[in-house]
């Protein structure tokens, strides 16, 4: 629909029109080339983006979705994560229209049918999602600061606060 959007004059909208793709896959597709044919900060971030919510076993929050983009192979404070936030609306642009951000904070695909699309093809396009994840999900769980337990109801409250993915990872 993009392509649609962009056109200023009738014709340039019916030529736009009649190159639409006639099937979901092939829309989702295009999306991807979108992606691909991107710059490889914003490739890789949109990837990372997908990998990460398809993978899920829970909707993510933007916030544990922010953590875990985060985090580096380096990565070992939650300043490190800090210094590395990508905002909410940078990833729903990167994601070429695959994803949204619902309106209680959950970074989600679209439509039921992304997600079927990934499930066709997700160890094609992502052959070691469940590995990444457990890679993350671990290292977030051994940053330093967390070693300890908490000793109360508000020290475990501040630090599901300030580490939003624990809950997650854990």
């Amino acid at each position: 629909m993009e392509s649609v959007a962009t056109k200023t004059s009738i014709r340039n909208i019916r030529k736009a029109l009649e190159c639409l793709p006639d099937s979901l896959t092939s829309i989702y597709d295009l999306a991807l080339e979108r992606i691909s044919s991107m710059g490889p900060d914003d490739r890789d971030l949109a990837m990372r983006s997908l990998y990460f919510i398809v993978f899920a076993f829970t909707p993510l929050t933007t916030q544990e979705l922010q953590h875990a983009l985060a985090i580096d192979t380096e990565s070992r404070h939650l300043q490190d994560l800090v210094e590395g936030m990508v905002e909410p609306e940078c990833i729903v642009q990167v994601c070429a229209g695959l994803v949204t951000v619902d309106n209680v904070g959950q970074v989600r695909l679209v439509h039921y049918t992304v997600q079927e699309y990934f499930d066709q093809n997700r160890d094609r396009m992502f052959p070691s999602g469940h590995q990444e994840m457990a890679l993350i999900c671990t290292q977030y769980l051994l940053f330093e600061g967390l070693e300890n337990c908490c000793t109360d109801e508000d020290a475990l409250r501040n630090r599901l606060e300030q580490y939003a993915l624990i809950k997650y990872a854990a």
